[in-house]
Parts: C-alpha cells; sequence; structure tokens
C-alpha cells in the first residue's frame, strides 16, 4: 500500500501542478490573458471537492483497483487533451471533465485505502505515502517545465501524460488485496449521522486551517521573497526547501505519530510551523535564516498533513471512511481557495504579505486546538461505546 500510494500521489501532483507552470507559455499560443486560464484552474479546485463525496462513495462501493485504475487513466487522459487543446474554453472542459474526477478518485481512493490499515501502522502508510506528493512536485514538476523549453508546452503535456499512464499501470498492479477494511471498525452509524457529530466538525475546521498553511505557503512564497528583495532563483531555492522539508514532515510525522499518538506530534507540527513562518515573515537571519525557516516550515506542514490523515481514519475507520473522506476534501478547498485569492488581495491592500504569513501562523494553531479537541472527542466515544 505505502508504494502504491507513494507512486499515485507523485505522479497525480505533478500533473496537477504542471497545468498552471505551463500556463504562461499556453496564453501566449492561445492569445488568451494568463488570467483565463488561471481561473480555469481555480474553478478545478472546487471541482475537485464537488466529486469528492462521490470519489469516496465509489471507493466504498467499488473497491480500489477500479476507482484507482479510473482515476488514473482520467488524469493522464486529460493531460493529452490539453496537449491538443485549440481555445481557452477547451482548458475549463478538460480540467472540469477529465482532470478534476481523476484526481478526486485517485486521491481519495489512496486516502482511503491507507487509512484503512491498522492503527498501527496507519500513521506511517499515510505519510510515507503523502510524502510522494513532495516529490512529484520536485521531480516530475521540474522535468516537465524543463521539457516544455526544448519541445513545447503540448510536447511537455503529452510528454507528462506518458509518465502518468504508465505510474498508473503500476499503480494499478500494486493494489491487488490492497486497502482492505479492518475487521474492528468504529463507525456503525448513518453518514448523515457521523457528518453532523461534533467530532467531523471539530476536524472539518482542521482541515480548512490546513489549506490556509498549506496554500499561503505554495501560493505566496515566491512573490513574497521577491517583493522583499529576493531574485527569483533563490525564491525558487526556497520553494524546493520547502518541498524538501514537507516530504520529511509527511514521512516522518506520520511514523511519530503511529508511535508517540497523534495529538503530541500534531501539536509540535503545528508549533513549528508557525514559529518558522513568524520568523520567515520577520526575516531573521538573512537569505540563510530564510531558507532555515522555510525548510522547518515545510517539515510542519508535512507533518501536519500526515497527522490529519491519520486522525480522519482513526475517527471515522470503518464502511463509512471513503464518503467521509471525500466529504472532508472540501474542508482544504475552502481553506485553499480562502488564502488563495484572500491573500493576493490582502497582499494588494497592506502592500506586502505580512498578513497572509500571520494568517498562516494563527491557522496552524486552529489545526492544533480542532485536533485535540476532536480527539478528546473520540477518547469519550471509545469509553463510552468500546470497539467489538
Amino acid at each position: 500500500m505505502i508504494a502504491t500510494g507513494f507512486i499515485a500521489l507523485a505522479a497525480l501532483f505533478a500533473a496537477m501542478y504542471a497545468i498552471p507552470a505551463l500556463t504562461p507559455d499556453m496564453a501566449g499560443e492561445l492569445h488568451t490573458p494568463r488570467a483565463t486560464l488561471q481561473g480555469a484552474f481555480a474553478l478545478w479546485g472546487f471541482a475537485v471537492a464537488a466529486v469528492g463525496p462521490f470519489a469516496g462513495v465509489a471507493v466504498d462501493r467499488y473497491g480500489l483497483r477500479r476507482v484507482l485504475m479510473a482515476g488514473m487513466t482520467l488524469a493522464a487522459s486529460s493531460l493529452f487533451a490539453l496537449a491538443a487543446i485549440q481555445a481557452s474554453w477547451q482548458v475549463y472542459a478538460v480540467l472540469i471533465l477529465l482532470s478534476a474526477p481523476g484526481h478526486s478518485l485517485t486521491y481519495i481512493g489512496i486516502l482511503t485505502a491507507a487509512g484503512s490499515t491498522t492503527r498501527k501502522r496507519r500513521g506511517r502508510t499515510l505519510g510515507i505515502s503523502g510524502a510522494g506528493i513532495g516529490v512529484g512536485l520536485t521531480v516530475l514538476l521540474p522535468f516537465a517545465v524543463w521539457s516544455s523549453t526544448i519541445i513545447g508546452w503540448r510536447g511537455a503535456f503529452l510528454s507528462l501524460g506518458t509518465v502518468i499512464g504508465v505510474a498508473g499501470a503500476i499503480v494499478v498492479l500494486l493494489t491487488s488485496g490492497a486497502g482492505q477494511r479492518p475487521v474492528i471498525a468504529i463507525a456503525a452509524t448513518e453518514p448523515v449521522r457521523l457528518l453532523s457529530s461534533a467530532m467531523f466538525q471539530l476536524l472539518f475546521l482542521g482541515g480548512i486551517a490546513v489549506g490556509v498553511m498549506d496554500e499561503a505557503l505554495y501560493q505566496h512564497l515566491v512573490p513574497y521573497l521577491t517583493s522583499i528583495g529576493f531574485e527569483t532563483n533563490f525564491a525558487s531555492l526556497a520553494l524546493s526547501a520547502l518541498s524538501l522539508g514537507y516530504v520529511a514532515g509527511q514521512g516522518l510525522g506520520g511514523l511519530a505519530s503511529d508511535r508517540w499518538g497523534r495529538r503530541l506530534i500534531g501539536l509540535a507540527g503545528a508549533g513549528s510551523f508557525a514559529l518558522a513562518t513568524t520568523a520567515l515573515d520577520f526575516g531573521w537571519g538573512g537569505w540563510d535564516g530564510l531558507l532555515g525557516a522555510t525548510l522547518v516550515s515545510g517539515l510542519g506542514l508535512g507533518t501536519s498533513l500526515a497527522v490529519r490523515n491519520a486522525a480522519l481514519a482513526d475517527c471515522f475507520e470503518g464502511p463509512s471512511l471513503g464518503r467521509v473522506t471525500g466529504i472532508y476534501q472540501w474542508a482544504y478547498a475552502i481553506g485553499g481557495a480562502a488564502v488563495g485569492w484572500g491573500g493576493a488581495l490582502l497582499a494588494e491592500s497592506f502592500g506586502g504579505y505580512t498578513v497572509v504569513l500571520t494568517c498562516a501562523a494563527l491557522a496552524s494553531l486552529v489545526w492544533a486546538g480542532s485536533l485535540h479537541f476532536s480527539l478528546k472527542v473520540l477518547q469519550a466515544i471509545r469509553r463510552t461505546a468500546p470497539i467489538h
């Protein structure tokens, strides 16, 4: 399951972020404003969230292998289709009809299957699988951008689509017998009752906060550093440091949460993120200090995401996990959209990114609080209704 999740998420997120990375070249050839194409990517995020609940039901009903086969096929097909577009409206159609369902099916499938492993191995499985996201962003995404300088953006999409297709075939072969439901499960109630519970609502609030943490850095780190006088090359280096910390945080955070508990490691991840982001905001220590702060921010972010995924599976393990995981993706979509669009407006209004980074640091505290109290609710449930 670990190898399956790692490969699938590395390929999936490289494909996702290749689209905005190649947008400037696409806009030039299609004679379309860049903002028009970026709007398609913004709508794509909400389309992914909208498909999430249905993807979760599909995992529960049809099994992991079929869902991953459909998801990876759609993801690869979307890249091949993008290589052939001739108008901006076709970008919207491809992203909403092919890319969004493919991404949602694959991502929800991996999270549900990895979350269905035993509690002792759940954090490790989810964490190392999630580390594939960072590897995809540091290896496959630069490959796509580099190849576009040689064979053009259409060729880059074709090349990346081929890579995703091969990765999808490997993933499907590796899923035989993976992601089985645990025999012992907590969730014995209807989905509506689960989603109206205090435990889910607390985790949903934390999911919004994690979305703010993640997208605040990945969308605004480069413009923030260039706005305070650093070159684009340094900003790109800082982004690589962020991804490196993210990879380490996902893997180590998941492993550590299995050993020392979700609450302790989640609080450690949130605290390190808050401190490092604050240091990043104040620019302490010059360029080397900024790189260090970015690395630690990525470490805290990756740890928070690994613990978030494991905690959700702890709270809702059982036959409803797929659909709960699918609906839960709306939390990230809300937080990411808020800081993506709102962050740019705040930066323009206040003449800098201090407010954006402060919001990200405060969001980590909200995440820590929601995690703490949701796990307290889970403990109370286990005491009053022990697992049979």
